[in-house]
């Protein structure tokens, strides 16, 4: 069959279909009155450098972003979450480091860029990774899991955890929580994804594990600070959040899912060698069976100690004194100007 064959070609006709019903507002129905919103803001801040982070989700913003690149000024990204400098084609990643001058990495740099044309990548220590470093002081017996959750339906290009995928992934979740050991399963919480999609994350949880607590609003990292420990099945956030507040923590999940970049392998190696990342669920439960009477014999051992620190300091970069290296690093850019 072919896709495209000059103008009347099937591809031209799907996606003259397709702007008819998906064509973005803020580029024809809202555009004036969105560009009239920040014309105030981008006349006070015209070639100032600006430092951008979810930028898919904020239009306005985009407006603002690329005036200033049109006034020559100078556009910073920001890492956000635990996949970014860690899989294989992170797509916003690489979307990001080839719209904007240069992109802040949270520890991890890669001299050789990925693709020649994006932008180079520099670390810098997070304030809020620095803010919560060693922060961990265990005040209950209560562990908690973290889970994930995608639309079930693409909106943007993503490499790892597909829609198709899920079913798997749902899986996974009660193969580790049956092969706990039935007094470690009742300490368990489970922290729902913010938002469900349609998946019924919570009722899945509850059909098979009637008696699981589920752990629903406040903030997840103050509830992470006084756990026993944490368990996560997925690259993100929170599994970063952990491992730099040095709560013992366990993770697992399909490397075929998610696939590290070459640059990172040696540190999630590490975290296999340690025990504390396994590559099914089976082996992350029988290892929190063996270790959980005493979990900080294992996780306070120098040798795992070593590698958590090493990891952290790689992904999720902190500092005491952040504030002055990124006074340093935006006072550097704006001269750039």
């Amino acid at each position: 069959m072919t896709l495209y064959s000059g103008e009347s070609g099937q591809f031209e006709q799907i996606a003259r279909k397709a702007i008819n019903i998906g064509f973005p507002q803020v580029c024809f129905e809202k555009y004036e009155t969105i560009l009239k919103g920040v014309t105030p803001y981008i006349q006070k801040r015209r070639k100032m450098a600006i430092a951008i982070t979810n930028w898919y989700a904020d239009e306005p913003f985009k407006f603002v972003a690329a005036e200033i690149a049109d006034e020559g000024g100078r556009l910073i990204g920001l890492q956000q979450g635990g996949a970014f400098g860690a899989v294989i084609d992170m797509a916003s990643e690489l979307v990001e480091r080839y719209i904007t001058d240069v992109f802040v990495g949270s520890g991890w740099s890669e001299k050789e860029d990925i693709k020649k044309e994006i932008c180079e990548v520099v670390p810098l220590p997070i304030p809020k990774y620095s803010k919560i470093k060693n922060s961990h002081r265990c005040k209950t017996d209560k562990c908690i899991f973290v889970g994930n959750m995608i639309p079930k339906y693409v909106y943007k290009i993503q490499t790892f955890l597909i829609p198709e995928e899920m079913e798997e992934y749902f899986h996974w979740k009660c193969i580790f929580f049956k092969k706990l050991r039935e007094d470690i399963l009742k300490r368990f919480c489970y922290r729902p994804f913010f938002g469900d999609y349609g998946w019924n994350e919570i009722g899945r949880i509850k059909k098979e594990f009637l008696e699981m607590d589920i752990l629903r609003g406040g903030n997840l990292i103050s509830k992470m600070k006084k756990c026993k420990l944490v368990v996560s099945d997925h690259l993100g956030s929170s599994h970063l959040e952990s491992l730099i507040m040095n709560v013992p923590t366990v993770l697992y999940w399909d490397k075929e899912i998610f696939k590290i970049r070459p640059s990172a392998v040696k540190y999630f190696d590490s975290l296999r060698d340690a025990k504390i990342l396994h590559d099914e669920p089976a082996s992350a439960a029988a290892h929190i069976n063996d270790v959980f009477d005493d979990v900080n014999k294992w996780w306070g051992s120098e040798s795992v100690q070593n590698v958590r620190v090493q990891f952290v300091n790689y992904m999720g970069l902190s500092s005491k004194n952040w504030m002055y290296e990124w006074s340093d690093f935006v006072k550097k850019q704006l001269d750039l100007v």
